[in-house]
């Protein structure tokens, strides 16, 4: 258990860049993106010119590139407690 009560488990990580006055396009970002690293996934929406990292691993990965290509840290950057047991139960934890 954490000092708060809550117990220990695993942590999504979720980033979030606006790409609408960024240094790159999101077309330009995929060509030079280095890949996610295990247990992370870039994510992307194209129509609100949105990028971003989901991470289920215990430690975000460099992110020195991701932000020189872009020009900026994060608008988003957010902590999640998975519940449910954890990233063996759940579902996205297959996909990564």
């Amino acid at each position: 258990m954490s000092p708060t009560g809550a117990s220990q488990g695993t942590v999504a990580r979720i980033l979030l860049w606006s790409l609408a006055d960024s240094k790159t396009s999101l077309d330009e970002l995929r060509a030079q993106l280095p890949a996610a690293p295990a247990g992370s996934a870039w994510v992307s929406h194209e129509a609100t010119e949105r990028f971003g990292l989901i991470s289920l691993s215990g430690a975000l990965p460099d992110l020195t590139r991701v932000r020189e290509l872009i020009g900026k840290n994060p608008e988003v950057g957010e902590e999640f407690s998975l519940e449910h047991g954890g990233a063996d139960d759940f579902p996205l934890a297959s996909l990564l």
